[in-house]
């Protein structure tokens, strides 16, 4: 009963002194929901990042082009050894006039350079898709290897390639957004460090008066804490508030251009993780900006 007794004391407190100096600790809330919000926009930007990262992986496919002057046993060969390997999902054969269709609507600006050709350049394929057992990178090279020697491919071609390189810069983003959480975090965390500071400062006279009385230096420090917990709560979610608005607003602009690329950068929100992430990294900055403060005051 003592403890919660103290913590409802705390609690009141944290909050009278909150509306007491509103000046001053709007600033620092303000300064937590700002660095907050950053990392929210960035966590946002992850999310969305690797939804289209996964959803492309599951597209990825294998094109197998065929020449020109293959016989149709051989293109029948072909697609009796897909229809007989294991980690084949399905494929499906493009004839050259499917092909050169294909490029004219995927390419409108070139469509024009096959006519003034004499042959359709655009070769014949077999567009084949890979079951998950399929997905890793030896089982893929060994299937590229195994038909790669088969008599009238011209060329095979993986998407995977590309992906992957894809997925090497998306964890260049996650490190590069780590390092930049860490400077903001730091930055938010001295801000209210120097806010509760000034509060400290502004009430040494009461302070001192406690510690006459015998109050313990937990029972002192307890206010400040709790005050820098709530600001970093109430930080917290003006951030989440915030970048809700944001992320609606890009919906909404997404929605009037037609961009199709921000269309995938907005197909959702934070995960429930990254919100919890996002109130915790906040309570956490306003404990230790209050800790290092009355800290440092307290042993003076």
């Amino acid at each position: 009963m003592k403890y919660l007794e103290n913590l409802k004391y705390f609690i009141s407190e944290s909050i009278y002194n909150l509306w007491y100096a509103k000046g001053v600790n709007s600033i620092s809330i303000a300064t937590i929901a700002i660095s907050l919000y950053i990392i929210g926009i960035f966590l946002l930007l992850m999310a969305n990042a690797t939804l289209f990262f996964n959803a492309l992986s599951e597209k990825a496919q294998i094109d197998i082009y065929l020449k020109d002057d293959i016989s149709d046993s051989e293109r029948e060969e072909i697609a009796l050894l897909l229809e007989e390997d294991g980690i084949v999902k399905s494929f499906q054969f493009i004839p050259k006039p499917e092909a050169l269709q294909r490029f004219k609507k995927d390419f409108p600006d070139l469509k024009d350079i096959p006519e003034e050709l004499e042959d359709n350049p655009i070769p014949a394929s077999f567009e084949v898709a890979l079951s998950e057992t399929g997905n890793s990178e030896d089982t893929i090279s060994s299937f590229i290897r195994k038909f790669s020697r088969l008599d009238g491919i011209e060329d095979i071609q993986c998407d995977r390639e590309w992906i992957k390189k894809l997925g090497s810069y998306l964890n260049l983003m996650k490190g590069g957004g780590i390092l930049l959480g860490g400077i903001l975090y730091f930055a938010a965390a001295f801000t209210i460090s120097s806010v509760i500071r000034l509060n400290v400062y502004s009430r040494r006279d009461e302070i001192e008066i406690m510690r006459l009385v015998g109050a313990t230096n937990s029972f002192i420090r307890g206010p400040f804490l709790a005050e820098g917990v709530l600001q970093g709560l109430i930080a917290a979610f003006l951030s989440v508030a915030a970048l809700y608005g944001t992320y609606w607003f890009f919906i909404a602009y997404s929605r009037e251009s037609y961009s199709i690329l921000l269309g995938f950068f907005t197909s959702t929100f934070i995960t429930l993780p990254q919100f919890l992430l996002v109130v915790v990294s906040g309570m956490a900055i306003g404990l230790a900006g209050s800790f290092l403060s009355i800290r440092r005051f307290l042993t003076i």
